[in-house]
């Protein structure tokens, strides 16, 4: 208890002896009332700045965390900045594809080395980028937990650690393999990082410069593959994407 806590603890005790020991006449005239002290100030928001659209008029919430300013939710967008179509793919179609292509709210890395995914002031964040959220918010030991949102309706059970305290809200929407199917779906999360490679090296199998990050339901950890200048993330994988402002 703080010492300011004891002192007022002490008034109050004290206070009604000195009152009983008056005269009933200064007892009157006294005004007694003690005036509790005022609460503490709430700690200052996290929240970001007005949401943002996407090219398609998907709306996403923002949230402040450090310095930086985050999209609230997973990219949503059927086409590039400059209205270039997305195509969705899946099975045969997906794992054969070297363009472009989608299925739900996941990208294959071909989206990603083409990058404008992001509305105008946002852009894709790089792996220097995501390591400085992780940090920001205790490191890696800890960041899936504070991020992730929290309960077990989407996430599987146990959601290790949730607590969502930033407002992030990372979601478990698994990732495609290159075959073209879904795995993992609500019980880990993959997320791209910016392409910081050679756009003009081979774009099959692992490509240097793409690189992602992962959250699980089992674990309060976060993982970021943080080398770009690595052998790099299957190009034909598909992840989710989150917009950074510029």
């Amino acid at each position: 208890m703080s010492k300011h806590s004891w002192v007022l603890l002490i008034v109050l005790f004290v206070l009604p002896f000195v009152y009983s020991g008056c005269s009933s006449d200064s007892s009157a005239d006294t005004d007694s009332t003690i005036t509790e002290p005022p609460p503490p100030p709430p700690p200052p928001p996290t929240g970001g700045i007005d949401p943002v659209t996407d090219i398609d008029g998907n709306v996403y919430p923002t949230v402040k965390i450090g310095d930086q300013i985050w999209m609230a939710k997973d990219l949503e967008a059927n086409r590039f900045r400059d209205g270039t179509d997305i195509p969705v793919l899946s099975g045969d179609d997906w794992s054969n594809a070297t363009t472009p292509a989608r299925n739900s709210n996941l990208y294959n890395g071909y989206a990603i080395v083409k990058g404008d995914l992001c509305p105008d002031g946002w852009h894709l964040p790089t792996t220097a980028e995501w390591i400085t959220l992780v940090e920001t918010v205790g490191g890696e030991e800890v960041a899936g937990g504070k991020l992730k949102a929290t309960g077990t309706t989407v996430w599987t059970e146990p959601n290790a650690g949730a607590t969502d305290e930033y407002g992030f809200k990372a979601l478990p929407g698994g990732i495609i393999y290159i075959d073209g199917s879904f795995r993992n779906q609500g019980s880990i999360g993959y997320w791209w990082t910016a392409f910081e490679g050679d756009p003009d090296q081979e774009l099959d199998g692992r490509v240097q410069g793409l690189g992602g990050v992962s959250m699980t339901y089992d674990s309060e950890e976060m993982q970021v593959i943080d080398d770009p200048e690595g052998e790099g993330v299957l190009i034909k994988l598909g992840q989710a994407c989150r917009c950074v402002k510029d």
